[in-house]
């Protein structure tokens, strides 16, 4: 096979870009480089661009509900003694928020149609879905206000951005009643805000 002609003073590169003549005399002849390597356009640095590292998203309950005598008997969610009762969320908070992210502020969203007696106590619990037996509540704290965006600790949010828990819930104390997801769609939402 014969080697390419070049045009005098042209040394094209791996790459380069050549316009090649096929036809007649000058068959098989590089007639001109059209770009070269070295004139390529670099792709832009990643480095100035502003990379995002801080976020807030808000998480909606898909189910909620109370245990009593053996049962799930409402979709309200009741703080009593007699009763156990949790937001589900699915698996969306873990499939969103990294592992390694540090929680920065979880607030969770209580609409509550009664709140009496001592103050309720909000924990996490371990179910994506409503789990059909008695749900066991775990870590639990009172809560001294519990309406509107309510704080929680920090560590509830590492808990569920690891699958090690998947909800919040009440187990004992108060007698409050908190709307559930079929009145109201804001019912037990998480608002998460963490940084990477």
């Amino acid at each position: 096979m014969e080697a390419m002609s070049m045009p005098k003073g042209a040394t094209p590169e791996v790459g380069d870009l050549v316009v090649i003549n096929w036809d007649g005399e000058a068959a098989r002849t590089v007639t001109a480089i059209v770009s070269s390597q070295s004139e390529q356009p670099k792709p832009p640095d990643p480095g100035g661009q502003p990379v995002q590292t801080s976020f807030r998203q808000k998480f909606t309950a898909g189910d909620s509900g109370s245990f009593q005598n053996g049962r799930w008997w409402t979709n309200l969610v009741y703080a009593s003694a007699s009763n156990k009762s949790a937001y589900f969320y699915g698996t969306k908070v873990a499939d969103t928020i990294p592992d390694n992210a540090t929680i920065d502020e979880i607030l969770v969203y209580l609409s509550p149609t009664r709140n009496s007696g001592n103050q309720p106590r909000i924990g996490t619990h371990g179910y994506t879905s409503n789990p059909g037996a008695a749900p066991t509540i775990s870590n639990l704290l009172s809560l001294p206000n519990a309406s509107g965006w309510v704080e929680l600790p920090t560590s509830f949010g590492d808990l569920l951005k690891t699958g090690a828990q998947w909800g919040v819930g009440f187990d004992g104390a108060g007698f409050a009643i908190f709307r559930g997801t079929q009145t109201d769609g804001q019912a037990g939402a998480l608002d998460i805000s963490w940084h990477v």
